[in-house]
């Protein structure tokens, strides 16, 4: 059995409210997602136009991250499918960065 704690309602068996096919016995874990709070301390020392890759080591395994700063009201799941596609759309070889900076998508 799978489950998962929530503040609120309590631990949940996500096979049964999700089905069958919402749990993977084995899968390769190829992004990491990680919530900051966003105090305006953080946002201040936030580099927006950040183009480098962050990486963490888990089991010696480079795994790559992002750190997604949250606060009240935004809406998280949009937030984390944004990343998630935009990491896919890297894999693709397409990389937003080269376009508004000028450079070809192979250069980035």
């Amino acid at each position: 059995m799978i489950f998962l704690e929530v503040r609120g309602p309590g631990i949940l068996n996500i096979r049964h409210i999700f089905g069958e096919t919402s749990i993977r016995p084995k899968k390769v874990l190829q992004l990491i997602i990680n919530l900051a709070a966003a105090d305006d301390e953080y946002m201040k020392q936030l580099d927006r136009l950040s183009i480098r890759t962050e990486t963490e080591s888990i089991l010696n395994v480079n795994i790559r991250s992002v750190t997604l700063p949250v606060a009240v009201g935004r809406n998280l799941a949009v937030l984390v499918e944004a990343a998630v596609r935009n990491y896919i759309l890297q894999l693709r070889g397409k990389r937003q960065y080269a376009r508004i900076f000028g450079a070809s998508s192979d250069a980035a």
